[in-house]
């Protein structure tokens, strides 16, 4: 047990420094503090905009985490090392880690509403994450958000369709196995793209992550 502990610990700091973990929580919280206060919550209007019918809040709420998935793409300053299997594999345990706190986040919200809403908020969180993970780490992870923020723009001045097929649908309707389907595509290959980091051809990381 003695040996086991400091290892366990040396493999979580590693998996904190690969990412940019750190640097997401304020969002992790944000999520989770809107989740707990606003589950049941609606929104009438954005702007100009006039929803009818209303927005749950949990169908929104997981913006929030799409974003701290893109963001948490970043890099800490710290001397450059080769990429390598076990870099990419922390890295995929970095995006884990957001990604179940999120989807913990998102069950509570289902827990505490009083009607369910988890898949619908599965399926947004699985779209705009994707994109938000593929664009950050192809473009920046100052980029990272714009896309996530034109998919919503567009899903809200879309007309407003009950079809799984719509733009409006996709985001704000009743989740389907299609949709289920066509996201988790787009979830595994934003992924993909960020564990793999093309944009890159090293790793600003410290050099413990090749001796922990």
């Amino acid at each position: 047990m003695y040996l086991r502990v400091p290892v366990a610990l040396r493999a979580a700091r590693v998996i904190v420094r690969v990412g940019g973990l750190y640097d997401v929580i304020p969002l992790l919280v944000l999520g989770l503090v809107v989740t707990a206060v606003y589950h049941s919550g609606t929104i009438d209007e954005l702007g100009p905009i006039t929803f009818e019918p209303k927005i749950p809040v949990m169908v929104l709420v997981p913006v929030i985490f799409a974003v701290a998935c893109g963001a948490s793409h970043g890099t800490a300053t710290s001397p450059v090392i080769v990429r390598c299997a076990r870099v990419h594999v922390a890295r995929a345990m970095s995006f884990l880690c957001v990604v179940v706190i999120a989807l913990g986040a998102l069950w509570l919200g289902d827990y505490l509403s009083a009607t369910s809403v988890f898949v619908p908020s599965v399926r947004n969180f699985m779209l705009f994450g994707g994109v938000a993970l593929a664009a950050a780490a192809l473009a920046g992870v100052a980029y990272g958000w714009i896309p996530v923020v034109v998919l919503l723009g567009g899903a809200v001045l879309s007309p407003i369709d009950d079809s799984p097929f719509s733009f409006y649908g996709l985001v704000f309707g009743n989740a389907t196995t299609f949709q289920l389907c066509v996201v988790g595509l787009v979830a595994t290959v934003g992924l993909t793209v960020a564990i793999w980091d093309p944009r890159s051809p090293g790793y600003l990381r410290r050099s413990t992550i090749l001796t922990a």
